[in-house]
């Protein structure tokens, strides 16, 4: 392949004209003042990486470039899906919309902080637009409540400057509404749904994914990843990262590690976590998150504390003045592994307390 045509597939996770389509849609909503929704099918895959690849400073696909260039004038706020600690969801909203608006750090509390942003966000309304993105709504699960009602009392102090740009991954879209009591008017504005994708764009996926992965991909490749994903992005890819990490694997043994129709389980073999007897989770996690998927698996069904993660992290006497931001993002990294593994095991907030392996 040449180099120009390489490049090419580093860009996006689909066809240009798919990708493009899904920027066309977000901008013509922005043009008439409304907001835009994308849901797509569980296990399709593109609800988040899609926004990953419109946030990423370094693309001509950056959705703040863009709309600068187009005299959009939109401030664009993201929030991503990691779950902060146990009842601080409104510190944690607050604070990164103050520090993206305003480029500050303040230390108020949160009702006082909401305040001080209201009052300066009316003044930069004025002026500005601001559009809020949120990868994956859906994944807040229990804090959808705080979120909705934070983003309202903002929302509503100009919803003609205001906007939405969200991402779901649910069976119906419309399934989340019954839990947004404020915010189900711009998320019904105008939405997108992504039930398949065709063979252009899995082809289109599977050559993006090889190039990363610098694997010299056949034919008989692209044929296996086309007939195996059916249609979904999520599978293209891991298709892809079996193919390329290991020489001649068979067919056979990609369907048995993918387990498409069958929830995976978590075995510990020889002191070492595998999935379903095959998948070595060691080498697939880093080190810190492997040993507190291993503290929590050795005591399923049994709280592990937020002080027992922090002395996993830094260690039994450095960890005094812990980072709760940092314990959220290793569990969430950690959940979405199992997520994307397909394992039936999950991991339960404790509010106030800590985590459940069950």
């Amino acid at each position: 392949m040449k180099k120009s045509e390489q490049n090419e597939y580093y860009k996006t996770p689909v066809t240009h004209k798919t990708f493009n389509l899904f920027i066309n849609n977000i901008t013509n909503a922005l043009t008439n003042k409304k907001s835009a929704t994308f849901n797509f099918k569980p296990g399709l895959g593109g609800a988040r990486s899609w926004i990953s690849a419109i946030l990423n400073p370094k693309s001509e696909l950056n959705i703040t470039k863009f709309l600068n260039n187009n005299n959009y004038n939109y401030c664009v706020i993201s929030y991503e899906a990691i779950i902060p600690s146990d009842n601080r969801i409104t510190n944690s909203l607050l604070t990164h919309i103050n520090y993206t608006l305003f480029n500050r750090t303040l230390q108020l509390p949160p009702t006082a902080l909401l305040s001080k942003i209201q009052s300066e966000l009316k003044l930069m309304l004025e002026s500005q637009n601001i559009l809020f993105i949120i990868p994956k709504l859906n994944e807040f699960e229990q804090y959808i409540n705080d979120i909705d009602s934070i983003l309202y009392s903002l929302y509503k102090l100009d919803k003609s400057k205001i906007k939405f740009l969200i991402t779901t991954e649910l069976q119906n879209y419309d399934s989340i509404v019954e839990q947004l009591k404020y915010l189900s008017e711009p998320y019904l504005e105008n939405v997108f749904e992504y039930d398949t994708f065709d063979n252009k764009d899995i082809i289109y996926s599977a050559k993006h994914w090889f190039n990363i992965y610098n694997y010299k991909y056949s034919k008989k490749d692209l044929d296996t990843v086309i007939e195996l994903a059916n249609g979904s992005l999520a599978k293209s890819k891991q298709i892809c990262t079996l193919l390329s990490s290991s020489k001649n694997i068979s067919k056979e043994q990609i369907i048995n590690q993918l387990n498409f129709n069958n929830e995976n389980e978590l075995d510990l073999i020889n002191d070492e976590l595998y999935i379903n007897k095959t998948i070595n989770v060691k080498s697939e996690l880093s080190v810190t998150d492997y040993s507190i998927l291993i503290k929590l698996f050795n005591n399923k069904n049994k709280l592990i504390t937020r002080d027992q993660i922090a002395e996993i992290i830094w260690g039994k006497d450095n960890f005094v003045d812990y980072s709760d931001y940092a314990i959220d993002k290793h569990i969430s990294d950690i959940r979405k592994y199992l997520k994307d593994k397909n394992v039936k095991n999950i991991i339960k907030t404790k509010r106030g307390y800590g985590y459940i392996l069950i």
